[in-house]
């Protein structure tokens, strides 16, 4: 890995939360962030820790459990929800879109 390399990437990672903090500061509270299968957690964590950002992780089985709780479309939470490349493709039913 070449010198620095590693730090920009840490400097991008702030930014990307600093970006989130940001949005929620505004009152922006349904955001998605499609991040890594593996960095899910980690960012998740690190919101949590940092900002003290309430995030949640969805995958199929917090999907399917918010689906048989009733909530039609899990994605609209009050909180950050984070879902991985996959997941996201997944999900390409219109009825649940994360973005509307």
């Amino acid at each position: 890995m070449r010198p620095g390399l590693k730090s920009c990437r840490l400097s991008y990672q702030r930014l990307r939360v600093l970006l989130l903090a940001r949005k929620w500061a505004e009152r922006k509270r349904r955001l998605l962030v499609i991040v890594p299968a593996n960095l899910r957690k980690q960012w998740s964590q690190q919101v949590a820790d940092k900002f003290f950002l309430p995030s949640v992780i969805m995958e199929n089985r917090s999907f399917n459990e918010a689906i048989r709780a009733g909530n039609i479309n899990p994605f609209q939470q009050q909180a950050i929800v984070r879902c991985s490349h996959q997941f996201a493709r997944n999900q390409g039913d219109p009825g649940v879109c994360p973005a509307g």
